[in-house]
């Protein structure tokens, strides 16, 4: 493994910076936006069209309408429940997130060490040991990295759903209380760690290290 660094040598490598990291993940959740919109165009064309056409045409011979009731009732849930367009809908959507975590792990443990992001910013994801990351460990780093997005779209949820302030959600009850104390544990521990290591990075046992991989292409 050959790594570009112009200001450490391979022995006294540097650590990625919080800065580093942080534009890195910008860059790559734009990145992934592009691709999962990408995927939701495809995908919809080659596949969903004619499936929610043909949906509509059977709700509409059901209900006589198709327009969908505010809240929806028993018999109208059922038959979305158990037309084809659910388990499809499911697949589709599932197919979409997938695409993003398959560009996460593919990168991480590739050649690159890193995602574009990450190239750009010129740091790399590597074991604690100096060795490249697997695609399974790569993948349990991205799905570990997501879960603060996971406890923010539950928290937004739950203020929509009972029409309260961001406080009285967090402060809701005991679970909300320890979620919101694991989330800011979760991603404010790097701003306390010499090497910015994230709690991830620990359960994956890895780093985030400055020096761009000398290599052209990931594969």
């Amino acid at each position: 493994m050959s790594i570009n660094n112009s200001t450490k040598s391979d022995n006294n490598q540097e650590f990625a910076s919080t800065f580093q990291r942080a534009f890195a993940i910008l860059i790559d959740v734009w990145i992934v936006i592009f691709i999962r919109f990408f995927f939701l165009a495809f995908l919809g064309e080659l596949w969903m069209n004619d499936e929610v056409m043909q949906f509509k045409k059977e709700y509409e011979m059901a209900f006589g309408t198709n327009q969908t009731n505010q809240p929806p009732g028993k018999e109208q849930i059922d038959f979305v429940k158990n037309h084809s367009i659910f388990i499809k809908s499911i697949i589709f959507y599932s197919l979409v997130l997938i695409a993003g975590a398959i560009y996460y792990a593919y990168l991480h443990s590739s050649k690159w060490q890193a995602t574009i992001g990450k190239r750009i910013m010129k740091i790399h994801l590597i074991k604690k040991n100096d060795m490249p990351i697997s695609f399974k460990r790569a993948l349990l780093y991205y799905i570990l990295s997501i879960l603060p997005f996971i406890y923010i779209i539950y928290i937004m949820t739950f203020v929509a759903n009972y029409k309260i302030s961001l406080l009285s959600a967090v402060t809701a009850n005991i679970s909300n209380i320890l979620l919101t104390i694991l989330f800011v544990a979760w991603v404010q521990t790097s701003v306390f760690m010499r090497n910015k290591d994230t709690i991830y990075d620990m359960i994956c046992n890895t780093t985030v290290k400055k020096g761009l991989i000398n290599q052209k292409f990931p594969w």
